[in-house]
């Protein structure tokens, strides 16, 4: 399926296919964020509770990095990622 879509936008198959595509795939399915969470959330938890128990640093720094963008506050490390 990501093939056809990468293809309909004039992508390259192989990005699909090579490690990017397929770590892409790993951590959006089994190790990311999202999928952690997704995780907890299918436990019982509440989006709050688990946030703040099992992931307190990950949103932390998503916080901070927001404020930071906010606040104007310039850091070559982060901005070549956002």
């Amino acid at each position: 399926e990501m093939i056809i879509f990468v293809e309909k936008l004039n992508g390259k198959k192989e990005t699909v296919i090579g490690l990017a595509g397929i770590g892409d795939l790993y951590v959006s399915a089994d190790g990311g964020r999202n999928s952690k969470m997704g995780e907890y959330l299918g436990q019982g938890m509440t989006f709050q509770e688990a946030k703040e128990t099992k992931m307190p640093f990950i949103w932390c720094c998503l916080r901070n990095i927001k404020l930071w963008k906010l606040y104007g506050y310039s850091n070559s490390r982060w901005r070549v990622l956002f």
